[in-house]
């Protein structure tokens, strides 16, 4: 009787002991938070973190429950291993949770300055980028492959099937006012980003007398567009009225005029320069226009173009004739190699990639790599692409929503 009135004397010395310690008032700290975890996780649909967050909740409680010897520890330091195991399972919590849900936050689609044009996503949860009645760009989370699908056909009974582009997770096209879509869905975050541009506002061609703009000795027959910037080594605008044969043709018109060296050309894409070293890049961009860009040759182009050229001969110079002695050999300065040009689609697509790093604005020319899932753009050695993938213009990403691969930085 006196041995149970000292272990209960004991037991109770130690349920006051750890009442008072720091290591009570940590179980309880961190139970708190990952109950919160908990709710934001699956508030945020992200249920598997959210069961991790729910089993921390469970070990912190029944380590401090132990503790106050509420509920019996079947071996002595099962309580601190459960602490262990909670304070553990913050790793993977975080390595599940997707942070950019944080990010996210409740639209209001009527406030959107073109929502009329549009119909209203599924969920009201996302981040809006651009706001305008010149632009939208907006990412709607908590999207299933099938709400996406469901909102494209919204989309085309709004009338965007103007040269509609189809993919399992893209979809672009026009209306018949001019307006463009951009649809882009990520499986494995279950969000759309939804983009919609106004119509480019065209006038009347007034081509610059320089150089530059010399280089194209058949321009387009359109006489509408919008210049899109204008420097002395590079300039691009956008030309309306064009048809996809139109574009067909003067692509064709291009090449026959001497932009044929290192050239690509694509369904709805064209770049090669010509013998002096000048870029040009033509994209259809549907809806009857095109981008055309037109870029001076780099200071190392211009020294290889004139490294190229036929070195001058030496005329033999003979001795007098009143002279009886022989001529001298004639000598003759060898002509210097050639810089080695590439001939190939992938060093095209490598010069137009490159073109397009002088100016943030040149985006419309620059060729980048994208695979049939996720939303990043990459080039075109990235090893996350294993080989796969096709290439669209850096305009034509960024439309799309997409960012830049931190793998292989384009």
């Amino acid at each position: 009787m006196e041995n149970e009135k000292s272990k209960s004397s004991q037991d109770a010395e130690k349920v006051v002991s750890f009442k008072k310690s720091k290591f009570s008032k940590v179980l309880i700290i961190f139970a708190a938070i990952c109950l919160l975890f908990c709710a934001l996780a699956f508030d945020n649909g992200q249920i598997l973190a959210g069961i991790i967050a729910l089993i921390q909740v469970c070990l912190f409680i029944g380590s401090w429950l132990m503790g106050r010897q509420i509920i019996k520890e079947p071996k002595i330091g099962v309580r601190t291993l459960a602490a262990i195991l909670g304070f553990i399972l913050i790793i993977p919590y975080f390595s599940l949770y997707d942070t950019s849900a944080l990010e996210t936050e409740t639209i209001e689609w009527d406030n959107m300055a073109l929502a009329e044009r549009l119909p209203e996503p599924e969920s009201n949860k996302g981040r809006i980028i651009s706001n305008s009645s010149e632009g939208l760009s907006v990412y709607i989370a908590k999207t299933s492959q099938n709400d996406y699908y469901d909102y494209v056909e919204k989309c085309k009974d709004k009338g965007f099937i103007v040269d509609a582009s189809d993919s399992t997770s893209s979809y672009e096209a026009y209306n018949n006012e001019g307006y463009k879509l951009s649809l882009l869905y990520n499986e494995s975050d279950e969000e759309q980003h939804i983009a919609l541009d106004a119509p480019i506002k065209m006038s009347d061609i007034k081509w610059p007398d320089t150089v530059l703009i010399n280089q194209l000795t058949s321009k387009p027959k359109s006489t509408v567009g919008k210049v899109d910037f204008e420097y002395d080594d590079s300039y691009a605008i956008y030309i309306g009225e064009t048809t996809k044969a139109d574009y067909d043709s003067y692509v064709y018109e291009c090449i026959s005029d001497g932009f044929n060296i290192d050239y690509t050309k694509n369904e709805d894409s064209f770049w090669g320069k010509n013998a002096a070293g000048y870029y040009i890049s033509i994209q259809y961009k549907g809806n009857n226009i095109i981008y055309l860009n037109l870029k001076s040759p780099d200071e190392d182009e211009s020294v290889a173009a004139a490294s190229e050229s036929p070195a001058p001969t030496l005329t033999p110079t003979l001795a007098p004739t009143s002279a009886p002695t022989p001529a001298p050999t004639p000598v003759y300065i060898p002509e210097p190699t050639a810089v080695p040009e590439t001939n190939s689609a992938a060093s095209g697509a490598a010069s137009g990639a490159q073109s397009g790093t002088s100016s943030g604005n040149q985006a419309g020319e620059r060729i980048v790599w994208v695979g049939e899932t996720g939303t990043k753009y990459h080039r075109q050695d990235c090893r996350t692409l294993k080989g796969k993938g096709h290439s669209i213009t850096l305009q034509q990403a960024l439309n799309q929503g997409r960012e830049a691969c931190k793998v292989c930085e384009p």
